[in-house]
């Protein structure tokens, strides 16, 4: 079906009048508005500081295109009595296709390139891209808007997929309504627009979760579970269709009741210099959202503000300016439709188009924030590509200047411009099929740091909640000992030493696991020959990974790296050209609870040579392996009677202030109480989580996972000491991921205030809160005399080699040797 004419439909006629005001007359002050929509992205874009709310300017694009779009439509249907669907289509194509596919390819090309590691990742970005779908694709993979640590080159595209998603559906939904009646009755619709508009925001208030938002396990009621997806009710709001859709039918109903050229004859015509001064105001109002409103704030919530009106009264405040721009007598349109301004409008999308790839270039993960000169940098190259994009692509195609250039060519008496012609697209078509077939083939890897976080995951415990041994619920009560793995023909205790498989501490001494095996997931066998779930030790990227393995983790042995692929991954993977799973190796494992267990006495305590066996205190406990990400040191001194009085060694427990890493003291750690305390706990996030493999070899037992907020963690805290578990000495580090008050500190160390020694690790990061949430850290060994800051943001830059991935705040290999070691030598830990 090409065009569309309601078949009894009686012809209209157009007197003068009604000729001009189908009419829809270039408003250069509408490209102004363009303008200063893309400005405040970009400038959001590449520093969130500088311009927290300038997001917004995505909703200013709404608008302006419902607006426009619905004119446009309305205006033919006027002029010719009919709506051709398909060419509306056609008309949208070479408008925003041809810059598109560029991008994609020029994307592809360089990934393959420059990160040919990050294609398999890529490509499900490239084909929802295409076909304007980008939004859905990162709400069901969970890479949304607010993930910020992948490279990330087309996360942009989620704009362009709603806007395009909406150039398909409201034609044909304008048909619909126009049927019969033609455009006269049109503004009656306007209303039922306008309350969908808010029925739309009001269900966005309804279903915005304030607070913190961790992962799936934490903070459940945050997600929507959809066939076995966690996704992030934040990011469904933010970048999801239905959700976004407010500006975009405000602008439409707007259309409905705000032509130009029927303004200038109504009632309305002699109003412009009011419609200057409200323009002016919501101008104002605009500007102050971009500067008052965020999207995610300092303490890791997001704006409640936002989702309770924001984002309807940025649409509004749109609405009031594009009023004042369209009257025919108001001075709105000249002053945003300036030189300028209007230059930058009518190049706003290649610019938002490019800006973001280049950003990504300049500081390769898409949490990194610019500089003010890697800013002016990034914009010097993406002008001159936008430029170029629009003179050579966009407005050859557009204005068909660029088919009958080809015709020119092909037709010419010489046969040089065809010869250039076969040359340029022989040299097109061998690029593309170049970068299809790496795309295409390419393995779906994790970025380093989420390498790194699943491989260390493997070496934490969640030491809040534990396993049912009976029937595998989680019970907020003292866990039981996490299982043991057990190989065939293992060695005597006392001659083991800690090994990984994959990334993973090994559980039984030396690994016999073949080369692979810990990409599998491990299948757990009780001594009673029942058999378990296997786990993976990881799940996808995004919120709540790295959590998800965290589920009765102590009781499942598991595998260190490694996810399993979800419903609907197939089509963005390569699993056509994988090889054949791994079998799952079987692990056998005994399961001990801690209040029925004896006291434990690891090699070196002070009980260690005890004898007797039975329900003696210090008897120790019959050798059963090492424990699941548990060090045979970890409870050194733990075969103490119970109520003992443990011997402290002589020394300060606390040193102040520690940043210097050439005179670090150290802390007089006292052996551990009785059992289930552990003499050395470490709780934090994904900063810590990437060494706890290193931390674990030191005998620290590590709770740490990714996004891990303190506010939000003083539960998880707490029911860590009414498990037990608190002993001789606790490391937190937190504050990477937000702010906290001075009020969250004195709850916490109102819970470690028993704990002989406490290491606070002050935040090293490029973020807001960093600076006020080390100050108030970095006061506390007055405050309380358990407690040592070891000033992380001072010590590690002194970390010599290249210690850190590309966002500058989670650790390398050599990062990790050195993060381990500083709280090794501060509590007096034999180093790994």
């Amino acid at each position: 079906m090409t065009t569309y004419a309601p078949p009894t439909s009686p012809p209209i006629e157009l007197g003068e009048h009604d000729a001009r005001i189908s009419r829809v007359p270039y408003m250069p002050g509408l490209d102004g508005m363009r303008a200063l929509a893309v400005i405040a992205v970009m400038i959001y874009h590449a520093n969130p500081a500088w311009l927290p709310g300038g997001f917004l300017g995505v909703e200013m694009f709404f608008v302006i295109s419902g607006y426009l779009i619905t004119l446009l439509i309305i205006a033919e249907r006027e002029r010719s009595s009919r709506v051709s669907l398909v060419g509306f289509w056609k008309r949208r194509a070479r408008r925003l296709l041809p810059a598109l596919v560029v991008l994609l390819l020029a994307v592809t090309v360089s990934t393959a390139i420059l990160h040919p590691g990050s294609l398999g990742q890529l490509r499900g970005d490239v084909v929802a891209g295409l076909v304007y779908s980008s939004n859905w694709y990162q709400l069901w993979v969970g890479l949304g808007y607010t993930a910020a640590f992948e490279l990330a080159p087309l996360r942009h595209l989620w704009s362009l997929a709603v806007e395009e998603q909406f150039y398909v559906v409201w034609p044909v939904v304008m048909v619909v309504l126009l049927g019969r009646r033609g455009t006269r009755e049109i503004a009656n619709v306007s209303r039922w627009l306008f309350a969908a508009a808010v029925a739309v925001a009001l269900t966005s208030a309804l279903a915005f979760h304030p607070g913190v938002i961790g992962d799936p396990e934490t903070t459940p009621e945050a997600y929507w579970f959809v066939v076995g997806r966690a996704i992030s009710k934040l990011d469904v709001l933010y970048i999801g269709t239905p959700s976004r859709s407010a500006g975009i039918l405000l602008g439409a109903a707007f259309a409905m009741v705000w032509r130009p050229f029927a303004v200038a004859r109504g009632p309305l015509r002699r109003r412009g210099r009011f419609l200057d001064v409200v323009a002016l105001v919501s101008f104002v109002g605009f500007a102050w959202m971009c500067w008052e409103l965020y999207l995610v704030g300092a303490d890791g919530a997001p704006d409640r503000r936002l989702f309770h009106g924001g984002l309807f009264l940025a649409s509004v405040s749109t609405v009031l300016m594009i009023a004042a721009i369209t009257h025919p007598a108001s001075a709105a349109d000249r002053v945003l439709g300036n030189r300028a301004l209007v230059w930058i409008g009518v190049r706003s999308y290649g610019l938002y188009l490019y800006h973001w790839p280049v950003y990504q270039v300049i500081r390769e993960l898409a949490g990194n924030s610019l500089t003010v000169r890697q800013f002016a940098i990034a914009m010097v190259v993406t002008v001159a590509i936008t430029e170029a994009s629009f003179r050579w692509i966009e407005t050859p195609i557009r204005t068909g200047s660029f088919r009958r250039g080809i015709r020119r060519a092909l037709h010419a008496p010489r046969p040089r411009g065809r010869r250039l012609l076969a040359v340029g697209v022989s040299g097109l078509v061998v690029v593309t099929a170049w970068a299809a077939a790496r795309l295409v083939t390419a393995d779906v890897e994790r970025s380093e740091i989420a390498q790194e976080l699943v491989r260390n995951d493997g070496s934490t415990i969640d030491l809040a909640t534990r396993v049912d041994a009976a029937e595998g619920s989680a019970a907020d009560v003292a866990p039981a000992v996490p299982a043991v793995a057990i190989p065939s023909g293992s060695p005597d205790r006392s001659t083991q030493s800690p090994t990984t498989t994959g990334g993973a501490p090994a559980t039984g001494g030396p690994s016999t696991a073949a080369p692979g095996a810990g990409d599998a997931p491990t299948e757990v066998v009780d001594r009673d020959g029942d058999r378990t779930a296997g786990a993976r030790a990881g799940t996808d990227p995004g919120p709540g990974w790295g959590r998800a393995s965290r589920t009765g983790a102590l009781g499942v042995a598991r595998a260190s790296a490694g996810a399993e692929a979800g419903p609907g991954d197939a089509l963005f993977s390569s699993s056509a050209f994988d090889a054949p799973p791994t079998p799952a190796p079987v692990v056998l494992v005994e399961r001990v609870d801690l209040a029925d267990a004896p006291p434990r006495a690891w090699p070196g305590s002070t009980s260690a040579a005890a004898a007797g066996a039975g329900d003696d205190p210090t008897s120790p406990e019959p050798d059963v392996g090492s424990v699941d990400g548990l060090d045979p040191g970890a409870r050194d001194g733990a075969g103490d009677a119970v109520g003992a009085e443990r011997p402290r060694p002589p020394g300060p427990l606390s040193l102040g202030v520690v940043d210097d890493p050439a005179s670090i003291g150290v802390l007089a750690v006292p052996p551990a109480g009785p059992p289930p305390s552990l003499r050395v706990i470490a709780f934090g996030d994904s900063v810590m989580l990437g060494s706890a493999a290193r931390l674990t070899e030191r005998g620290v037992v590590v709770d740490a996972v990714v996004s891990r907020q303190l506010s939000a963690s003083l539960p998880q805290l707490r029911a860590i000491a009414d498990n037990g578990f608190l002993g001789s000495a606790v490391v937190i580090h937190l504050g990477t991921n937000g702010s906290f008050p001075q009020g969250s500190l004195e709850e916490m160390m109102a819970i470690l205030a028993d704990v002989p020694a406490v290491v606070l690790v002050t935040g090293k990061a490029d973020r807001s809160w960093i600076g006020p949430n080390n100050d108030l850290l970095r006061a506390m060994p007055e405050r309380h005399g358990n407690v040592t800051v070891l000033d992380w943001a001072v010590l590690g830059p002194l970390c010599p080699g290249d210690c850190f991935h590309a966002d500058d705040i989670h650790l390398d290999d050599a990062g990790q040797r050195y993060y381990a070691d500083l709280i090794s030598r501060l509590l007096g830990l034999d180093a790994g």
